[in-house]
């Protein structure tokens, strides 16, 4: 056999091997496609942190042109339950784009307006192909301000440095004094500490229950306030 008929041997061989080879990871591509039928991987993202200080339209519109599919809420606050039907409505109007998840955390000491909002979570997504995801937890599970009492302190009064330190964190310009001391008797009333307040006792105050404290305080009407400047004007240090 010369030279010549032994590379068109050579050739063809490796052809036949290349097409067999060709032929198996077709075959193999045709049964994955069989056992996993319509199968597509989205991926989605927390709406938490940074994202938060951008609207709902450019939020969605960020994850969307980013190759999101999805975005999950949390519901911590009123402002993120208030929040839920423009998300969903900008979800529904962006193409291939939806709310996969809320999640609402629910607290046994929580006042019972707070405790059972989930129904309300509920009602707004039914129907919508949208999951609740529950997360069960007391005060202390989550970040909470701990104050250590001294000498003269009460609950009022560190109730009073609790929101003083949060607020050095999360600036409000628009809490007034008088809105302040409706939050320091919440807080005081609210929190979750058993026997009194010695020397040395910490009390925490956790940031869902400042949180709330905080939005109850801005539903007060105008006389309401004008009624607490006569408690306002006695404290020097709010």
């Amino acid at each position: 056999m010369n030279f010549q008929n032994k590379s068109i041997l050579t050739i063809l061989f490796v052809s036949m091997i290349l097409l067999l080879s060709c032929t198996v990871d077709k075959q193999k591509n045709i049964q994955t496609k069989a056992l996993t039928p319509n199968i597509s991987w989205p991926i989605t993202s927390y709406n938490f942190g940074q994202m938060e200080e951008l609207s709902i339209p450019e939020q969605i519109a960020l994850l969307s042109k980013s190759g999101y599919k999805g975005l999950i809420l949390k519901s911590a606050s009123k402002k993120d339950f208030d929040n839920f039907e423009e998300y969903m409505r900008v979800s529904e109007s962006t193409d291939n784009f939806k709310v996969d998840a809320v999640f609402e955390l629910y607290k046994i000491k929580d006042d019972a307006e707070r405790r059972e909002r989930w129904k309300l979570v509920v009602d707004r997504i039914a129907g919508k192909d949208t999951q609740l995801w529950m997360i069960f937890g007391k005060d202390g599970f989550d970040d909470a301000f701990i104050e250590k009492a001294v000498a003269g302190d009460s609950k009022t009064t560190l109730a009073r440095k609790a929101l003083r330190n949060y607020l050095e964190k999360n600036n409000d310009s628009s809490l007034t004094a008088e809105h302040k001391i409706y939050i320091e008797d919440y807080l005081q009333k609210s929190v979750v500490h058993s026997g009194g307040v010695a020397i040395g006792s910490d009390v925490a105050f956790s940031k869902t229950l400042l949180r709330n404290a905080i939005e109850k305080s801005k539903t007060l009407s105008d006389d309401q306030l004008n009624n607490l400047k006569k408690y306002s004007s006695r404290v020097s240090n709010l």
